[in-house]
């Protein structure tokens, strides 16, 4: 006879059960993880957590809430985040800086800022503008150390596209909404939402300059989703930059749709829609902007755009006349404006802004700021290049992203620098510490050969990231990356 078993059945699941909830709950996780992944992994390679810290740096930078609500003027927001970005860049991270050309190039130009800093008219004016320098240079040096793979290359540089699309969402919102803006130059101009970067002018500078890696990540990214973002982001920013009236933005503009365009493979479709939209475009503006932008072509049409220009040729004179009186260290950062009390008759303008970059580096800081301003430019031209090509040679488009935005950015901030003084815009500095940390990230996963040896530069970092990979051409019998025997 069988005894009775004494194990308990499991009692029945009902229909009133929270397993399904469960598994339907994990399931939408899995997708969330798995969009995630597809968005921001770059050949199966996650960002690191480093790049989230720098892009919220970034953002916080750019928005500056404490301009916008002004009871928040009272926290340093700024320095109180700057430093706990070095320490999770450099403490836990446990991250080393790795200075090339452009990275010691950034460190002469902010050194010779200090020197001329000391030897100008005013040390308290000059510091005004060298204390912001040193901030943007901090962060350059935590982004050079900070981004340590193509993946963490290529998620910083769609963060700050998307950090500028969504700012220029809202200041597209305020315009058109609330009728947010600034009466200038005779018409009503869009502006930004805060006051450092929100003049008109200065907004569209900033949108102008990030449309070129916007474009160039369109071309080469293969993400549909990403692709749609990037392609809103430049009809976007075309509204910005007509409706902040800014000449200069448009000049822009026009020139890097033909540089565009003629680098495409159908440069010739696109150069005829080019000619029958930009007259189309201009037939539809409104009267006060149709009005402004005739001025690029007909001095009378206004007369306050105009002196606008005419201020542009003054400044490059009276710089002239400051480096020539001052030549080797000129009158100190942001001393342009007041060196009237030391050398009056310069100029008719008492007052005068350089309203031009060679003005602005003559006169401000004299041939030391000459040269440590070309070494560090020169410098990061010869890195993008170099970045281009072994994008180029590898198919790697975040690589050849970087190396074809950066150098129209490059490009477009010589252009600007002919319409305004733009020499401490933080834009130089970020090209420069981006440009050495793509180079760095390049290094690590295209090795460079040279003689014959395949030499590994490698980082020492914390964690299992930084290890540098070789292509699957580089292999040797599965022992992975090593130095290979010379052929000859």
């Amino acid at each position: 006879m069988k005894e009775p078993s004494t194990t308990r059945k499991p009692p029945q699941l009902g229909r009133q059960t929270t397993l399904p909830l469960r598994e339907s709950g994990a399931r939408k996780e899995k997708k969330r993880a798995s969009w995630r992944r597809s968005v921001l992994s770059y050949r199966d390679e996650m960002p690191g957590k480093e790049v989230y810290w720098l892009l919220a740096y970034a953002a916080l930078y750019l928005v500056r809430p404490w301009e916008i609500r002004p009871e928040l003027a009272a926290l340093p927001m700024e320095r109180i985040f700057a430093l706990l970005l070095l320490v999770k860049i450099f403490v836990f991270g446990k991250a080393q800086i790795r200075l090339r050309g452009p990275g010691l190039g950034l460190l002469f130009f902010v050194g010779a800022l200090f020197v001329t800093m000391f030897a100008g008219l005013d040390l308290a004016q000059s510091w005004i503008i060298v204390e912001n320098v040193l901030k943007v240079s901090v962060f350059g040096i935590c982004v050079i150390a900070g981004i340590r793979g193509i993946a963490d290359l290529r998620a910083f540089l769609l963060g700050w596209v998307g950090i500028q699309f969504i700012y220029q969402l809202k200041a597209i919102w305020e315009f058109y909404i609330h009728g947010r803006g600034s009466y200038q130059m005779g018409i009503w101009r869009m502006r930004g939402i805060e006051s450092t970067f929100g003049h008109p002018n200065t907004f569209c500078a900033t949108t102008v300059l990030i449309l070129p890696f916007a474009i160039a990540l369109l071309r080469n990214e293969k993400t549909q989703v990403v692709r749609a973002l990037l392609f809103a982001e430049i009809v976007a920013a075309g509204i910005v930059i007509f409706k902040t009236g800014s000449r200069a933005g448009l000049i822009e503009v026009i020139l890097l749709a033909m540089i565009v365009l003629v680098s495409s493979r159908h440069r010739f479709k696109g150069i005829l829609v080019l000619s029958i939209v930009v007259p189309i475009i201009f037939l539809v503006l409104p009267d006060d902007l149709s009005e402004r932008y005739r001025t690029i072509f007909d001095k009378k049409a206004n007369k306050s755009a105009t002196e606008s220009a005419q201020g542009r040729i003054e400044g490059l004179k009276k710089g002239a006349k400051l480096f020539v009186e001052r030549p080797l260290v000129g009158v100190g950062p942001n001393c342009f404006t007041i060196s009237d009390r030391r050398y009056p008759g310069f100029t008719l303008f008492p007052g005068l802004q350089p309203h031009n970059l060679v003005g602005q580096v003559l006169g401000e800081t004299g041939l030391l700021g000459v040269l440590s301003f070309g070494i560090m430019v020169f410098a990061t031209f010869l890195a993008l290049v170099r970045i281009r090509r072994r994008g180029k040679d590898n198919e790697d488009p975040a690589l050849l992203a970087m190396g074809q935005g950066g150098l129209l950015v490059l490009f477009f901030l010589f252009i600007a620098g002919t319409f305004g003084h733009n020499l401490y815009r933080y834009n130089w500095i970020w090209l420069t510490a981006l440009t050495a940390a793509a180079w760095n990230a390049a290094d690590l996963v295209y090795p460079p050969k040279q003689r014959g040896v395949l030499k590994v530069n490698t980082i020492k970092l914390g964690g299992d990231r930084g290890v540098p990979q070789c292509p699957p051409s580089e292999l040797s019998g599965g022992e992975g990356c090593r130095e290979l025997p010379s052929r000859t």
